[in-house]
């Protein structure tokens, strides 16, 4: 029994192909043809259906760069691993699932709840009624005949 040594000869019979044989897959001939490809998208208006887009995006992208959305996304991801883990595991370790609780109205009470959010407090409004009742006054005084001025001039 022979043993192969740093001194041995070394045979490499390499890989054997039958040049009879053609390898080539001639099927594809009219999808990779240069010619073929710009004569369809002279037509088509599109360079390849490879490359056509299936289902379109819709939103508002002009406002925000790719960066600046890269930079929301990592700043989310950051917000998300302050918050303790017993509510990050609520969330299933998700910063998706954890943005989209925070962003309905119907979870704000428990968002409070759970400390993520300071309860709303909502500052009563004032109206100062004065120029709503001379408005109120002079309408009234229209229909019923006059003016207010009309009458402050007749009693004068």
């Amino acid at each position: 029994m022979d043993f192969r040594t740093i001194y041995s000869k070394v045979v490499d019979d390499g890989i054997k192909i039958d040049p009879a044989e053609n390898l080539t897959e001639q099927e594809h001939f009219g999808e990779v043809n240069i010619h073929e490809i710009m004569e369809r998208a002279r037509k088509t208006g599109q360079l390849s259906a490879n490359y056509a887009v299936k289902e379109g995006l819709s939103g508002d992208f002009e406002t925000m760069s790719y960066r600046e959305m890269m930079d929301r996304i990592n700043n989310a991801k950051e917000e998300f691993n302050k918050v303790p883990a017993e509510i990050r595991e609520r969330f299933g370790n998700s910063p998706e699932a954890f943005v989209a609780f925070l962003g309905k109205e119907e979870n704000v009470q428990e968002a409070v709840r759970l400390g993520l959010m300071q309860k709303r407090v909502e500052e009563p409004v004032t109206v100062d009624k004065a120029p709503l009742k001379a408005l109120v006054d002079g309408i009234v005084g229209a229909f019923k005949g006059g003016s207010q001025e009309d009458k402050a001039a007749a009693s004068a």
